[in-house]
């Protein structure tokens, strides 16, 4: 009763531990998807905004032809460029901070299950078969945590051994196993 009592905590330490987990689970990788994101936008932004400059300015120029009051108008030009260009500083800026942000959630949501992965595959190593993995909603990978939570319950009918014979791979997850009463995942 006291060694139940002991997983159980142990179980909902884990839990605690990856929710307050850091984002960051894999710094490098997830800044830089984000950072390609920003660069990749930056760069087809750049090229909308020189498009509209140069159209801009040959609108000016007609314009220029057209009256006398060229300082007039290349004063209201020199201005609304200004006021434009703090604009887009500023939207920019939001966009790089929204886009790393949203970056670091997703791929958040595809690094954290590998790390469960090497979790229960180190548990699986040392013998430890009474274990599963158990993904936060919305993880991706969730098939693979199945399918390694189905290896983990052959090994521990087997004791660690994986028999000849093993049924289809395209199983039903483990969890819909249990369901079901289908406890028995080796052909006869």
């Amino acid at each position: 009763m006291q060694t139940q009592e002991k997983s159980e905590k142990l179980k909902d330490s884990e839990r605690k531990k990856r929710k307050l987990r850091n984002y960051f689970l894999q710094p490098l990788l997830q800044i830089r998807l984000g950072l390609y994101s920003i660069l990749l936008t930056i760069l087809f932004s750049a090229t909308i905004m020189m498009i509209l400059y140069l159209n801009l300015e040959d609108f000016t120029t007609i314009l220029l032809a057209l009256t006398d009051s060229e300082s007039e108008i290349r004063e209201l030009f020199s201005e609304y460029i200004s006021q434009t260009i703090w604009w887009v500083l500023i939207l920019v800026l939001i966009f790089i901070i929204t886009s790393i942000s949203v970056s670091v959630v997703y791929t958040h949501k595809l690094v954290g299950p590998t790390i469960a992965f090497r979790s229960q595959i180190e548990k699986l190593r040392h013998g430890e078969f009474q274990s599963r993995i158990t993904l936060r909603k919305g993880d991706g990978f969730q098939e693979v945590a199945d399918e390694i939570n189905l290896l983990t319950e052959i090994l521990r009918k087997n004791n660690g051994t994986i028999p000849i014979g093993i049924k289809n791979t395209k199983t039903a997850p483990f969890s819909e196993q249990q369901q079901s009463g289908d406890k028995s995942p080796i052909s006869s």
